[in-house]
């Protein structure tokens, strides 16, 4: 934050530039190292700082953002990038967000980021337009399920209605670097995905009826997958016509 709030002309990577502005930022109950859900109080405290922090993923070589400050129009906006394992827990300032998410955009001038949604754009006018309507939802990205409560329910129980069998399938597929460009909503795509396999399971409550899981990964997956639905249903279709009451 201090090297963000009090740049240095030349070597703004030496500590010393930094430990007399020390007592500028209000720590008070916040611990190290500082995780992102103690920003908001972080903010509280010095009520002329926004904070925005991203994180990188190295599987998909792409930023998400991790925290996106409430707060508009204080004296002082700073994006952070985290930089985090098991181990570490690190904070770097980020001093060019048109050079960071370069990638994301076919322009090879300076661009125009927003923070909420990370979009580059070649004209400030247009980012001026996008915000309004961009800060009404929250920043895009995945949300991974709670660990200790990732079961999927289903609460309107009346509604359900029995079914003698059905088919659960799973789709496996890796990302291919392109150079394609979808020009129609002036986008770079960065890569595609690729289905490598698949595992589709017949479920059924008729225990002679139930059979493993089919798992197939290679060549043809889609055609394949369509195969193997078309003759459960033939098979299924049979069952019920010859076995079980309509």
């Amino acid at each position: 934050m201090l090297s963000a709030l009090h740049e240095p002309k030349i070597h703004k990577e030496r500590l010393s530039n930094y430990i007399g502005y020390e007592s500028t930022l209000d720590m008070s109950g916040i611990n190290y190292p500082v995780e992102t859900k103690q920003i908001p109080l972080f903010e509280k405290q010095n009520p002329t700082i926004s904070i925005n922090v991203l994180s990188f993923e190295p599987d998909t070589k792409s930023f998400t953002v991790e925290y996106i400050s409430p707060e508009r129009g204080r004296q002082h906006h700073v994006n952070l990038l985290l930089f985090e394992d098991t181990t570490k827990h690190h904070y770097v300032h980020i001093t060019n967000m048109s050079r960071l998410v370069a990638h994301r955009s076919k322009h090879n001038d300076v661009t125009h980021v927003c923070n909420s949604c990370l979009h580059p754009f070649s004209d400030p006018t247009t980012l001026e337009t996008h915000i309004p309507y961009c800060i009404q939802h929250p920043p895009q990205q995945v949300p991974y399920p709670d660990p200790e409560n990732c079961k999927l329910k289903f609460a309107n129980e009346k509604k359900q209605h029995p079914v003698s069998f059905f088919l659960v399938a799973d789709f496996e597929s890796f990302l291919t670097p392109t150079d394609h460009d979808d020009d129609t909503r002036h986008t770079k795509i960065i890569n595609e995905h690729n289905v490598s396999g698949f595992c589709c399971h017949r479920v059924t409550q008729l225990d002679q009826y139930r059979t493993p899981p089919t798992v197939y990964s290679g060549e043809d997956v889609m055609s394949k997958f369509y195969e193997h639905v078309t003759n459960e249903s033939r098979e299924i279709g049979k069952i019920v016509a010859t076995n079980l009451p309509m």
